[in-house]
Order: structure tokens, then sequence, then C-alpha cells
């Protein structure tokens, strides 16, 4: 049997801001967001995924919204500027306006995760080793499917985590034809 890991990315990060909000137990727990589109529908999904019974229940959410950063999957390939930089002047950004964690739901900005959390003040989650950790804890024994950027797959990053035998992705067509148009094409979500 195969878990299929689809990368809507955000619901990942509203899951961890959920539990890390709950654990924080704290009215004062300032949450970054760092977003590189233009997006504001998957801030929303941030939000109804807090169950919450009046305003005052939410957690603080501050997002940078930043349409500068490079194409991460361009970059990744070789045919794109590196975007390190500016997502680590996003990342200042959000610390300075008070996030106490800060997370990146582009999971191709991942593969630079080591430049840019060393820059990091305040904890970054790194999104691939939180899926990794509720996949050891629910289903260690299953294989997972990778849908994401041609660039993401190229990049290994999964295999930072999983063991190459776990990982099952695309065939090249597939993957060029299918997943790159849903994500890049037309109706794609970037």
């Amino acid at each position: 049997m195969c878990l299929l890991i689809i990368l809507a990315s955000i619901m990942l990060v509203s899951l961890i801001i959920c539990v890390k909000f709950l654990i924080s137990n704290s009215d004062d727990f300032y949450f970054g967001v760092e977003i590189a589109y233009g997006d504001f529908e998957d801030c929303k999904v941030l939000v109804d995924k807090v169950k919450a019974e009046k305003d005052h229940d939410y957690p603080r959410i501050i997002v940078d919204n930043n349409p500068v950063i490079p194409d991460r999957t361009a970059s990744i390939i070789g045919k794109g500027e590196n975007p390190v930089a500016e997502i680590v002047r996003t990342l200042k950004n959000l610390e300075k306006a008070g996030a106490q964690l800060i997370a990146m739901p582009c999971i191709s900005a991942h593969y630079y995760y080591d430049d840019i959390s060393k820059n990091a003040d305040v904890p970054l989650i790194n999104m691939i080793e939180e899926t990794y950790n509720i996949y050891q804890v629910h289903l260690p024994e299953r294989k997972v499917g990778i849908l994401a950027t041609t660039g993401t797959v190229s990049s290994g990053i999964f295999s930072r985590f999983f063991s190459g035998e776990k990982l099952i992705y695309p065939d090249r067509y597939s993957q060029e034809n299918l997943v790159m148009e849903a994500i890049y094409g037309e109706k794609g979500i970037k």
C-alpha cells in the first residue's frame, strides 16, 4: 500500500501551526509564514484549520508575501538565480515583525534549508523533516509517493530523511506532462 504525499504544503504548514500553537499555549505566540507567490487563499487555509470559537482563539500569523523571490525550481536545475538571499531577507522581515516560529510552505525552497536556517534567529520549520516525523509515528512501513516540481524531485531532498526504497516518483512523462502542468500550467497552482 502506498501513502501519497501531495505537496499542497500549505496544508501541512497549517497542521504544524495548529500543533505548535496548542503546545505553546500562549496568547502572545507569533507565527511567521514566508510565501513567494501572491495566492492569499493559501493564507486563509491556515486560519481555517484552527478550530476557534472566537477571534481571540486564533494564533497570531505574520505573512510576508515576497513575489520577487527567484523561482526555486529554476535555480535547482541550474536555470535561474539562487533564491537564498531573498528568502533570508523575507525571514528577517518576519523576525523583525515578532515571529517566534517561521515556516516556508515552498517545498522546493527546502533544497536551500541549511543555508537559510543558519541565518535564522528563531526556529525555522523544516517541512520535509516534519513530514518524515509524522510518517515515522503513523505510517513507518508504507511507501511514499512524491508529487513535486521537477527541481524538487531532481534535488533528492526527500532522500535526506526517507530511505530511497520507500520513495515512489512519477515516470518522466507523468512528471513533465501531468505534475508540472498541475503546478506551472495555465490552470496550475503557481
